[in-house]
Protein backbone atom coordinates (compact mmCIF):
# COMPACT_ATOMS: atom_id res chain seq x y z
CA UNK A 1 0.00 0.00 0.00
CA UNK A 2 2.81 2.15 0.99
CA UNK A 3 4.47 1.39 -2.53
CA UNK A 4 1.03 2.20 -4.24
CA UNK A 5 1.20 5.53 -2.70
CA UNK A 6 4.29 6.71 -3.56
CA UNK A 7 4.02 5.94 -7.00
CA UNK A 8 0.47 7.67 -7.67
CA UNK A 9 1.90 10.84 -5.45
CA UNK A 10 5.12 10.88 -7.56
CA UNK A 11 2.77 10.62 -10.64
CA UNK A 12 0.54 13.16 -9.28
CA UNK A 13 3.49 15.58 -8.76
CA UNK A 14 4.64 15.07 -12.34
CA UNK A 15 1.62 15.74 -13.45
CA UNK A 16 1.00 18.90 -11.45
CA UNK A 17 4.39 20.01 -12.45
CA UNK A 18 3.69 19.82 -16.06
CA UNK A 19 0.33 21.81 -15.92
CA UNK A 20 1.80 24.50 -13.81
CA UNK A 21 5.16 24.56 -16.95
CA UNK A 22 2.34 24.77 -19.80
CA UNK A 23 -0.20 27.73 -17.93
CA UNK A 24 3.52 29.24 -17.99
CA UNK A 25 4.03 29.14 -21.56
CA UNK A 26 0.47 30.35 -22.05
CA UNK A 27 0.82 33.05 -19.86
CA UNK A 28 3.94 33.96 -21.45
CA UNK A 29 2.70 34.33 -24.81
CA UNK A 30 -0.49 36.97 -23.74
CA UNK A 31 2.08 39.07 -22.86
CA UNK A 32 3.07 42.62 -24.60
CA UNK A 33 3.96 45.14 -22.35
CA UNK A 34 6.16 44.87 -19.19
CA UNK A 35 8.56 46.23 -17.12
CA UNK A 36 10.97 44.37 -14.05
CA UNK A 37 14.07 43.81 -12.55
CA UNK A 38 16.21 41.37 -13.63
CA UNK A 39 19.56 40.39 -11.71
CA UNK A 40 21.36 37.68 -13.37
CA UNK A 41 24.15 35.48 -12.92
CA UNK A 42 25.99 33.75 -16.11
CA UNK A 43 28.32 32.00 -16.84
CA UNK A 44 31.41 33.29 -18.73
CA UNK A 45 35.63 32.18 -19.36
CA UNK A 46 34.43 29.64 -16.01
CA UNK A 47 33.45 32.66 -14.17
CA UNK A 48 29.89 33.93 -12.71
CA UNK A 49 29.11 37.61 -13.96
CA UNK A 50 26.52 39.29 -12.04
CA UNK A 51 24.58 42.02 -13.44
CA UNK A 52 21.52 43.93 -12.95
CA UNK A 53 18.74 46.14 -14.66
CA UNK A 54 15.49 47.46 -15.16
CA UNK A 55 13.85 46.71 -18.22
CA UNK A 56 10.77 48.15 -20.71
CA UNK A 57 9.61 45.78 -22.89
CA UNK A 58 7.06 45.75 -25.62
CA UNK A 59 7.08 42.57 -27.86
CA UNK A 60 4.97 43.86 -30.76
CA UNK A 61 6.12 45.71 -31.88
CA UNK A 62 9.47 45.17 -30.24
CA UNK A 63 10.79 47.87 -28.61
CA UNK A 64 12.94 48.13 -25.63
CA UNK A 65 14.20 50.33 -23.06
CA UNK A 66 17.08 49.42 -20.25
CA UNK A 67 19.05 50.63 -18.06
CA UNK A 68 21.57 48.83 -15.88
CA UNK A 69 22.81 49.09 -12.49
CA UNK A 70 25.38 46.92 -11.78
CA UNK A 71 28.34 46.14 -12.74
CA UNK A 72 27.83 49.65 -15.08
CA UNK A 73 25.75 51.76 -13.22
CA UNK A 74 23.66 54.43 -16.06
CA UNK A 75 24.77 52.33 -19.01
CA UNK A 76 21.39 52.34 -20.76
CA UNK A 77 19.99 50.41 -24.21
CA UNK A 78 17.34 51.56 -26.41
CA UNK A 79 15.76 49.66 -28.76
CA UNK A 80 12.76 50.49 -31.39
CA UNK A 81 11.87 48.37 -34.61
CA UNK A 82 12.67 50.22 -37.46
CA UNK A 83 14.26 53.24 -36.28
CA UNK A 84 18.05 54.09 -36.05
CA UNK A 85 18.51 52.02 -39.37
CA UNK A 86 17.04 49.30 -36.51
CA UNK A 87 20.12 50.02 -34.05
CA UNK A 88 20.34 50.18 -30.49
CA UNK A 89 21.21 53.85 -28.85
CA UNK A 90 23.86 53.05 -26.12
CA UNK A 91 24.69 55.43 -23.50
CA UNK A 92 27.75 53.62 -22.17
CA UNK A 93 27.59 55.55 -19.10
CA UNK A 94 31.06 56.03 -19.27
CA UNK A 95 34.12 56.67 -21.79
CA UNK A 96 33.66 58.06 -24.88
CA UNK A 97 30.59 59.82 -23.22
CA UNK A 98 28.62 59.91 -25.96
CA UNK A 99 25.39 57.92 -27.34
CA UNK A 100 26.89 54.78 -29.96
CA UNK A 101 24.56 53.18 -32.56
CA UNK A 102 25.43 49.80 -32.44
CA UNK A 103 23.28 46.20 -34.06
CA UNK A 104 22.03 43.73 -31.34
CA UNK A 105 24.10 41.21 -32.21
CA UNK A 106 27.70 43.57 -32.94
CA UNK A 107 30.15 42.46 -31.01
CA UNK A 108 30.00 45.24 -28.71
CA UNK A 109 26.42 44.83 -27.67
CA UNK A 110 27.12 41.15 -26.99
CA UNK A 111 30.48 41.41 -24.99
CA UNK A 112 29.11 41.07 -21.63
CA UNK A 113 26.33 38.44 -21.84
CA UNK A 114 24.72 35.27 -23.45
CA UNK A 115 22.03 37.07 -25.33
CA UNK A 116 20.97 40.14 -26.87
CA UNK A 117 17.93 41.84 -25.95
CA UNK A 118 15.49 40.16 -28.24
CA UNK A 119 15.75 37.20 -25.49
CA UNK A 120 14.31 39.92 -22.90
CA UNK A 121 11.36 38.99 -21.06
CA UNK A 122 9.90 35.58 -20.20
CA UNK A 123 9.09 33.91 -23.71
CA UNK A 124 12.70 32.75 -24.62
CA UNK A 125 12.60 30.31 -21.39
CA UNK A 126 9.07 29.71 -22.28
CA UNK A 127 10.54 28.25 -25.43
CA UNK A 128 12.81 25.99 -23.66
CA UNK A 129 10.12 24.96 -21.30
CA UNK A 130 8.20 23.93 -24.68
CA UNK A 131 10.66 21.97 -26.25
CA UNK A 132 10.98 20.18 -22.68
CA UNK A 133 7.80 19.30 -22.51
CA UNK A 134 7.96 17.61 -26.33
CA UNK A 135 10.27 15.11 -25.05
CA UNK A 136 8.62 14.22 -21.25
CA UNK A 137 9.86 10.50 -21.49
CA UNK A 138 13.66 11.96 -21.32
CA UNK A 139 13.32 13.83 -18.53
CA UNK A 140 11.94 14.42 -14.63
CA UNK A 141 9.44 16.72 -13.78
CA UNK A 142 8.92 17.60 -9.28
CA UNK A 143 7.68 20.12 -7.60
CA UNK A 144 10.39 20.54 -5.13
CA UNK A 145 9.23 23.03 -2.90
CA UNK A 146 6.58 25.56 -2.46
CA UNK A 147 8.22 29.00 -0.96
CA UNK A 148 6.32 32.38 -0.16
CA UNK A 149 7.86 35.58 -1.57
CA UNK A 150 7.58 39.22 -1.17
CA UNK A 151 3.92 37.39 -0.16
CA UNK A 152 3.18 35.78 -2.97
CA UNK A 153 3.03 31.95 -3.00
CA UNK A 154 5.50 30.37 -5.14
CA UNK A 155 6.58 26.85 -6.66
CA UNK A 156 9.72 25.52 -7.52
CA UNK A 157 9.93 22.83 -9.82
CA UNK A 158 12.89 20.69 -10.94
CA UNK A 159 13.24 19.57 -14.30
CA UNK A 160 15.91 16.66 -14.56
CA UNK A 161 17.39 15.10 -17.61
CA UNK A 162 17.95 11.40 -17.55
CA UNK A 163 20.69 11.17 -20.05
CA UNK A 164 22.57 14.28 -20.44
CA UNK A 165 25.14 14.38 -23.09
CA UNK A 166 27.55 16.50 -24.96
CA UNK A 167 26.88 14.76 -29.35
CA UNK A 168 29.28 15.32 -31.88
CA UNK A 169 27.05 16.83 -34.55
CA UNK A 170 28.70 17.33 -38.30
CA UNK A 171 27.52 20.54 -40.22
CA UNK A 172 25.27 19.50 -43.04
CA UNK A 173 24.18 23.25 -44.51
CA UNK A 174 26.25 26.56 -44.46
CA UNK A 175 24.74 27.96 -40.96
CA UNK A 176 25.48 30.60 -37.82
CA UNK A 177 25.94 30.61 -34.64
CA UNK A 178 22.41 31.42 -33.95
CA UNK A 179 20.30 28.89 -35.97
CA UNK A 180 22.47 26.06 -35.02
CA UNK A 181 21.49 27.16 -31.24
CA UNK A 182 18.06 28.33 -32.33
CA UNK A 183 17.52 24.58 -33.86
CA UNK A 184 18.93 22.57 -31.14
CA UNK A 185 17.03 24.95 -28.38
CA UNK A 186 20.63 25.39 -26.55
CA UNK A 187 22.50 28.28 -25.58
CA UNK A 188 24.64 29.87 -27.80
CA UNK A 189 27.32 30.48 -25.62
CA UNK A 190 27.03 27.11 -24.31
CA UNK A 191 28.21 26.06 -28.15
CA UNK A 192 31.30 28.09 -27.95
CA UNK A 193 32.11 27.00 -24.52
CA UNK A 194 32.11 23.12 -25.85
CA UNK A 195 33.83 24.38 -29.27
CA UNK A 196 36.67 26.95 -28.39
CA UNK A 197 37.71 26.86 -32.02
CA UNK A 198 34.12 28.73 -32.60
CA UNK A 199 35.01 31.52 -29.59
CA UNK A 200 32.43 33.95 -31.63
CA UNK A 201 28.91 35.09 -31.39
CA UNK A 202 29.09 35.95 -34.94
CA UNK A 203 30.48 32.54 -36.30
CA UNK A 204 29.27 30.54 -39.13
CA UNK A 205 29.91 27.19 -39.77
CA UNK A 206 30.81 25.11 -43.24
CA UNK A 207 29.66 22.28 -44.23
CA UNK A 208 31.80 19.31 -42.56
CA UNK A 209 32.82 21.18 -39.71
CA UNK A 210 32.31 18.99 -35.81
CA UNK A 211 30.17 20.56 -33.69
CA UNK A 212 29.84 19.59 -30.26
CA UNK A 213 26.40 20.06 -28.62
CA UNK A 214 24.19 19.34 -25.83
CA UNK A 215 21.02 17.02 -26.53
CA UNK A 216 19.51 19.71 -24.07
CA UNK A 217 19.64 23.19 -22.61
CA UNK A 218 20.06 21.95 -19.34
CA UNK A 219 21.09 18.46 -17.29
CA UNK A 220 18.84 20.62 -14.93
CA UNK A 221 16.62 23.20 -14.87
CA UNK A 222 14.51 24.59 -11.42
CA UNK A 223 11.60 27.31 -12.23
CA UNK A 224 10.09 29.34 -9.70
CA UNK A 225 6.98 30.05 -10.40
CA UNK A 226 4.33 32.79 -9.02
CA UNK A 227 1.01 30.47 -8.39
CA UNK A 228 -1.03 33.63 -9.14
CA UNK A 229 0.66 35.09 -12.12
CA UNK A 230 2.38 32.10 -13.49
CA UNK A 231 5.13 33.19 -14.33
CA UNK A 232 8.88 32.72 -13.12
CA UNK A 233 10.70 35.16 -10.32
CA UNK A 234 13.76 32.75 -11.00
CA UNK A 235 14.91 30.52 -13.62
CA UNK A 236 18.57 28.37 -12.88
CA UNK A 237 20.04 26.43 -15.35
CA UNK A 238 22.94 23.77 -14.76
CA UNK A 239 24.97 21.89 -16.86
CA UNK A 240 27.30 18.97 -16.63
CA UNK A 241 29.67 21.82 -14.67
CA UNK A 242 27.58 23.16 -12.59
CA UNK A 243 25.71 26.44 -12.56
CA UNK A 244 25.52 28.29 -16.11
CA UNK A 245 22.49 30.77 -15.77
CA UNK A 246 20.75 32.23 -13.22
CA UNK A 247 17.78 35.12 -13.55
CA UNK A 248 15.84 36.42 -10.75
CA UNK A 249 13.02 38.94 -11.61
CA UNK A 250 11.18 41.48 -9.42
CA UNK A 251 9.00 44.29 -9.45
CA UNK A 252 7.13 43.26 -12.08
CA UNK A 253 4.36 45.05 -13.59
CA UNK A 254 2.17 43.71 -16.96
CA UNK A 255 0.53 46.64 -17.37
CA UNK A 256 3.02 49.76 -17.33
CA UNK A 257 0.84 52.48 -18.65
CA UNK A 258 3.83 53.14 -21.59
CA UNK A 259 3.81 56.22 -23.67
CA UNK A 260 5.10 57.48 -26.62
CA UNK A 261 8.13 58.85 -24.43
CA UNK A 262 9.52 55.77 -22.93
CA UNK A 263 10.86 54.44 -26.11
CA UNK A 264 12.24 57.55 -26.94
CA UNK A 265 15.70 58.69 -27.27
CA UNK A 266 14.62 61.94 -26.66
CA UNK A 267 12.70 61.24 -23.60
CA UNK A 268 14.35 64.04 -20.73
CA UNK A 269 14.93 61.02 -18.25
CA UNK A 270 16.91 59.19 -20.38
CA UNK A 271 20.68 60.57 -21.09
CA UNK A 272 20.68 59.64 -24.97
Amino acid sequence: MFYMCMFFCTNFNAQTAVQYINAFIQKSHQINHSSFTLEYKERMNNKLKHSKVYIKLQKKPFKTYVKQDFPKKGLEILYVTEANNNKAWVNPGSFPWVTLSLSPFSSLMRAEGHFTIFESGFDYFAQIARSFLQHQDQLNFKIVKTVMIQGQKHLEIAIDVKDYQIQKHTIQHLTTLRKLSNKHKVAEYRIIELNPEFSSFSTSFKVGDQVRIPNFYAQKMSITLNVKTKLPSKVRVFDNQGLFQEYTFSNLNLAPNFSLQDFSSENKQYNF
